[in-house]
């Protein structure tokens, strides 16, 4: 089953996108709950540490359709088109330097998409206008990276400027400080990036997430919603791009 709502599953997600980079430790963690996976696409033209990440190439609006970078089309494509997913080709190509290496990266909740809509990809906002969402602009270039889901309503950040947009709109938000999350290359990484819900009542991390130093504080905030934490590993907290679940 497609899922209407991006990152946010209804039941047990049986496919998701990955990064290619993930420990063999975490691959096996999905292989045992019986999930299916993907690989990100690997982007030459994106910062070593970052290339490999799902939620740079690749952009869930919902249901079956996507929009991806166009390095990475044909892949996707392949790899996506025999599930029956839209795999549309965005315009813009990435590039090292920020902000040219965040067309891809917003994220839709409540049938709004939330990006720095700037250098949002035109193919992301035409179909947003298409189907009647809304735009919202963001400062915070890595939207999705910084942003973790819980349910439509209450999300994890570390950015205090996606808490006072989402705050303004509604959302219950978790805010932590930053660290605690490590990415390659990168003196922190983000907690948007470091896991994905893996059904509707789990929150899966890429790491040990009882070793981050504000896990008493998500815990809380996750049990308000009836969701438990799950570490796919015993590794310290890494931000892989995000778990793309597709397939619930």
């Amino acid at each position: 089953m497609f899922l209407e709502n991006p990152y946010l599953p209804d039941g047990q997600v049986k496919l998701c996108v990955v990064d290619r980079r993930i420990s063999s430790a975490k691959l096996s963690a999905l292989k045992a709950k019986k999930i299916d996976y993907i690989f990100g696409w690997q982007h030459n033209n994106v910062l070593h540490g970052i290339d490999t990440h799902p939620d740079m190439t690749l952009c869930h609006l919902g249901g079956k359709y996507l929009v991806t970078e166009p390095q990475s089309y044909a892949y996707y494509k392949k790899m996506l088109t025999p599930f029956g997913f839209c795999v549309m080709k965005g315009k813009t190509a990435l590039r090292r330097e920020y902000p040219c290496d965040i067309a891809y990266n917003a994220v839709v909740l409540k049938h709004t998409v939330f990006g720095n809509l700037k250098y949002t990809d035109p193919t992301i906002l035409a179909f947003a206008e298409k189907v009647g969402y809304q735009l919202v602009n963001t400062a915070q270039g890595y939207t999705k990276c910084a942003v973790y889901p819980v349910t439509e309503n209450a999300l994890i950040t570390q950015d205090r400027g996606l808490e006072k947009i989402f705050l303004e709109r509604g959302f219950d938000v978790l805010r932590l400080e930053e660290g605690g999350v490590a990415l390659t290359g990168f003196p922190n990484g983000f907690i948007g990036g470091a896991g994905g819900k893996i059904d509707r009542f789990s929150a899966a991390f890429f790491g040990n997430i009882n070793k981050h130093k504000e896990f008493e504080k998500m815990k809380m905030f996750l049990r308000r919603y009836a969701v438990v934490p799950q570490s796919l590993s015993q590794e310290e907290l890494q931000d892989h791009g995000s778990l793309v679940p597709l397939l619930g």
